[in-house]
């Protein structure tokens, strides 16, 4: 997301929900909207002052990670169990219907170790193939193991 700057703020005058007009993120969760990571829900409204529930955090990071191509229909409930498939809810309680910030925590520390699901080939007449790439991951983009991540260069952040 931090690389789609400029293509959120070109987004910023479109109108996928009616209630995040006027919001300094408008820009973004039209991004996200676009992107499907995210539905709103319903009638054209985001709420984003309601609390997220556990089933939407599993669809964003399902998302997040490239699983959604593997998932079996796109209802919430279908994200979840991807989610605990692939092992974002290991090691955590998921009888609240509203996220908790333990386990947001517990959720986004799994997430970082999940193996992204990437497409292996395109053709024009061929759908894309996927497989699980178990060395990238976003622990190792974040700790600059692959080259291509985040790395600390006295004391400033560099991508």
């Amino acid at each position: 997301m931090m690389l789609q700057q400029e293509v959120a703020k070109s987004l910023e005058n479109e109108t996928y929900f009616v209630d995040v007009n006027g919001s300094k993120y408008k820009g973004a969760i039209n991004l996200l909207a676009e992107m499907e990571y995210i539905s709103g829900s319903g009638n054209g409204k985001f709420n984003p002052s309601d609390y997220i529930t556990y089933n939407a955090a599993c669809k964003i990071l399902v998302h997040a990670l490239g699983y959604n191509v593997i998932t079996d229909s796109k209802d919430l409930a279908s994200y979840a169990l991807t989610a605990g498939t692939i092992g974002i809810t290991d090691g955590m309680d998921s009888g609240a219907q509203y996220l908790t910030f333990a386990q947001a925590m517990i959720m986004f520390d799994n997430t970082l170790d999940v193996g992204m699901m990437i497409p292996m080939y395109y053709n024009d007449n061929i759908a894309p193939s996927y497989e699980v790439d178990q060395g990238r991951t976003y622990r190792n983009f974040l700790n600059g193991r692959t080259g291509t991540g985040i790395v600390k260069l006295r004391g400033i952040v560099t991508a």
